[in-house]
């Protein structure tokens, strides 16, 4: 019993812990990456990462979660899908992969945090318009036009919410099925890594 306590109190503590060395370390990295050994300056452009992809091979159920890099019409460049918005030059030579579209079904992308952010837009608006409504259509008195603009207000809030995530989860998909023209090349390219 007492060591689930203990443990159950110093998770937090080694998580914090764990969280600021790698930040240091991210940190002191960026500045060793900015000096090379020989005293030269390497490329520290970043590229921001604005839309998800997945991408679907012929013949098999595999999935490969992505954020693309560039197409041409014979292959794709991407990196595994990052957890951060924002990725290094170094950190993408490191892990650029390229696989041919002769291999490739779909690519499907979607803006990155696009269903959070329309999720709580639809909310508030919701919750906005049913309080509104509520305060109109309550008595004069002060405290009488709150409550009713609160309780009108949770409704919509909820019908909102739904609405905005389902507008907030829309995706575009490619279909590729081996084989891309230009004009497609063209609009994939477009959701691609921007510096």
């Amino acid at each position: 019993m007492e060591l689930s306590l203990l443990r159950l109190f110093t998770r937090p503590v080694r998580k914090a812990l764990s969280c600021s060395l790698s930040a240091l370390t991210a940190v002191f990295g960026l500045v060793g990456d900015i000096h090379a050994q020989d005293g030269a300056l390497q490329d520290t452009t970043t590229y921001h990462v604005e839309f998800d992809a997945s991408v679907r091979f012929m013949n098999t159920r595999r999935v490969l979660y992505i954020a693309l890099i560039h197409v041409d019409s014979a292959q794709v460049n991407v990196v595994p899908k990052p957890h951060r918005e924002v990725i290094t030059a170094s950190e993408l030579a490191l892990q650029q992969r390229s696989f041919s579209l002769n291999t490739v079904r779909t690519i499907t992308l979607r803006k990155r945090g696009a269903v959070g952010r329309a999720t709580g837009k639809g909310a508030l608006i919701g919750f906005l318009i049913g309080a509104t409504l509520g305060a109109v259509a309550a008595d004069d008195d002060l405290g009488t036009r709150t409550k009713y603009a609160i309780a009108v207000g949770i409704f919509p809030c909820f019908v909102g919410a739904i609405i905005g995530s389902a507008l907030g989860s829309a995706k575009v998909v490619f279909p590729i099925n081996g084989e891309l023209s230009p004009v497609k090349v063209h609009a994939l390219n477009a959701y691609g890594l921007k510096p």
